[in-house]
C-alpha cells in the first residue's frame, strides 16, 4: 500500500510538473502562431499585390501583342501587293516593248506591201495593156467556150436533178411498200402465234400448220428486212454521190428540192388522204341516220310552210273566181241550200287539188331551176390555156399545191389529177408554162396555172 501511495504521489508530481511544462508549451505555441498569421497575412498581401501587378503586365502584353499581330499582318499584305504591282508593271512595261517591237517589224512590212503593190499594179497594167492589145479574140472564145460549158453543165446537171430524183422517189416508194408488207407481215406472224398457242394448249392436229405458216412468214420478214436494208444503203450512197452535184447546182444558181423532202412531203400527203378516207369510212351508220333523219325533218318543215303558201295562194284564186269554202250544212237546214253549198265546196276542193299540183310542179322547176343555177355558179370557169402566166411564188420547189382545174393527161409524162387534189413540185419543167411534180404516187409534167398554193402552204 506504501509502495503504492508513493507511486500514486511520484504520479501526481509527474503530472504538475507536465501540466506546467505543457501550459508553457501551448503559451510558445500561441505565441508563435500570431506571429506566423501575421506574417502569412502580410506575406499573402505582398503576393496578391506582385500578382497584381504581374495580371497587369499580362494584360499589357496582350494587347501589345495583339497590335504587333495587326502591324505585321498589315505590313504583309502592303508587301504581297507592292509586289503583285511590280509584278503587273513589268508585264505591263514588256508588253509595250513587245508592241512596240512588232508594231515595227509591221509597219515594216506594210510599208514592203505598199511597195510591191505598186510594182505589182505597174506589172499588171503593162500584163493588162499587152492581152487587150494582142488577145482580144482569144478572150472572146474564151468567154463563148465558158458560156458553152455552163450551159452544158446547167442541162447535164439538171437531167441528173431528174434521174436523181426520179430514182430516189421510185426507190422511196419501193421501200415504203415493203415497209407496209413487213406490217402486214408483223400482223400475220402475231396471228399466227396467237393460233399456235391456242391450238397447243388445245392439242389441236393444226398446231403444225400454224407452226410452219409463222416460220414461213418469219422467213418472209427477214427477207424482207434485207430487202429493205438494201434499198436504204442504194438511198443512202445516191444521196451522198449526190452532194457534189447539188453543190454544183448551187454554184449555178439552179433552185432544187432534195428529193428527200419530196418524198417525204409525198408520204405527208398520202397519210392525210388515207387518214380522210379513214374517218369517211368510220362514219357509224347511227350517224348516217341520224343525218338523213334531220333533213327528213328539214324537208317536211320546208314542204309544210310552202304547202300553206299555196293554201294561202289557192284560198286568193278561188276567192277571185267567186268560190268560198263553206263545207256542206246539217240535215236540219234547208234542203236547197245544203246542196248548193256542197257542190260549191265540191268544186272548190277539186279547183284547190288542181292547184295545188299545178303550184307543186311549178315549185319543183322552179328548185330544179335554182339547182341548176347554183350548181353552174359553184362550178369553175374553162381552165386557162397551159402557157399562161401561173400565180405561183419564184421558188415552188418542195413545196404543195392544190389543183384548182381537173386534167387529164395528153401523154405518158403528164399527170392526171382532180380538182382539189394536191401535188407536191419537184422543179420546173424544161417547157413554159409546166411544172414537175408528184401527184397520186406518180410524177409527171402538169400546167403550173391549173394549180395553186395549198392553204397548208400560205400559213408559212
Amino acid at each position: 500500500i506504501e509502495a503504492c501511495e508513493d507511486d500514486i504521489q511520484k504520479i501526481k508530481t509527474q503530472v504538475a510538473n507536465y501540466s506546467q511544462d505543457d501550459l508553457g508549451q501551448r503559451r510558445r505555441y500561441d505565441l508563435d502562431k500570431a506571429e506566423s498569421d501575421k506574417f502569412l497575412s502580410e506575406n499573402a498581401a505582398h503576393q496578391d499585390s506582385l500578382w497584381k501587378k504581374v495580371s497587369d503586365l499580362c494584360t499589357e502584353l496582350q494587347s501589345t501583342q495583339k497590335e504587333l499581330a495587326d502591324l505585321v499582318e498589315q505590313r504583309k499584305k502592303e508587301l504581297n501587293r507592292r509586289s503583285v504591282l511590280r509584278e503587273k508593271e513589268e508585264g505591263r512595261r514588256s508588253g509595250h516593248l513587245a508592241f512596240l517591237n512588232v508594231a515595227e517589224v509591221y509597219l515594216g512590212n506594210l510599208n514592203a506591201t505598199i511597195e510591191n503593190s505598186e510594182k505589182a499594179k505597174d506589172i499588171c497594167k503593162a500584163i493588162n495593156d499587152f492581152i487587150l492589145d494582142g488577145c482580144d479574140s482569144v478572150a472572146l472564145k474564151f468567154d463563148r467556150t465558158e458560156s458553152v460549158l455552163a450551159e452544158m453543165a446547167t442541162r447535164v446537171n439538171r437531167q441528173y436533178l431528174k434521174q436523181f430524183t426520179d430514182y430516189y422517189l421510185a426507190v422511196g416508194r419501193l421501200h415504203h411498200r415493203k415497209h407496209k408488207k413487213r406490217a402486214l407481215l408483223e400482223a400475220s406472224i402475231s396471228e399466227h402465234h396467237v393460233r399456235l398457242e391456242l391450238a397447243l394448249d388445245s392439242i389441236d392436229p393444226l398446231a403444225k400448220k400454224h407452226a410452219e405458216a409463222k416460220a414461213s412468214a418469219l422467213e418472209q420478214r427477214k427477207s424482207l428486212d434485207h430487202e429493205m436494208e438494201a434499198l436504204h444503203t442504194k438511198m443512202v450512197s445516191s444521196s451522198k454521190a449526190f452532194e457534189e452535184v447539188a453543190d454544183s447546182l448551187r454554184s449555178l444558181n439552179i433552185p432544187f428540192v432534195h428529193p428527200e423532202v419530196i418524198l417525204q412531203k409525198s408520204c405527208d400527203d398520202r397519210n392525210e388522204k388515207i387518214l380522210d378516207y379513214r374517218d369517211l369510212v368510220n362514219t357509224t351508220e347511227a350517224k348516217q341516220e341520224q343525218l338523213l333523219e334531220e333533213e327528213a325533218t328539214q324537208l317536211s318543215k320546208e314542204k309544210e310552210a310552202h304547202t300553206i303558201k299555196v293554201r294561202a295562194a289557192q284560198s286568193q284564186k278561188a276567192a277571185a273566181k267567186g268560190l268560198h269554202p263553206i263545207p256542206p250544212m246539217g240535215a236540219g237546214s234547208n234542203r236547197a241550200l245544203a246542196k248548193y253549198h256542197a257542190a260549191s265546196f265540191s268544186r272548190y276542193k277539186n279547183l284547190c287539188d288542181t292547184v295545188l299540183t299545178q303550184d307543186e310542179v311549178e315549185a319543183a322547176e322552179v328548185e330544179q331551176q335554182a339547182a341548176a343555177s347554183t350548181e353552174a355558179a359553184t362550178m369553175v370557169t374553162a381552165p386557162p390555156h397551159p402557157t399562161h402566166k401561173p400565180n405561183l411564188p419564184e421558188r415552188i420547189e418542195g413545196r404543195v399545191v392544190m389543183a384548182v382545174y381537173p386534167f387529164r393527161a395528153t401523154s405518158s409524162d403528164e399527170l392526171t389529177f382532180n380538182k382539189g387534189e394536191r401535188i407536191v413540185v419537184i422543179n420546173e419543167g424544161t417547157e413554159d408554162g409546166w411544172h414537175y411534180g408528184i401527184c397520186n404516187q406518180r410524177t409527171g409534167l402538169y400546167p403550173s396555172n391549173y394549180v395553186t398554193l395549198a392553204p397548208e402552204e400560205l400559213e408559212y
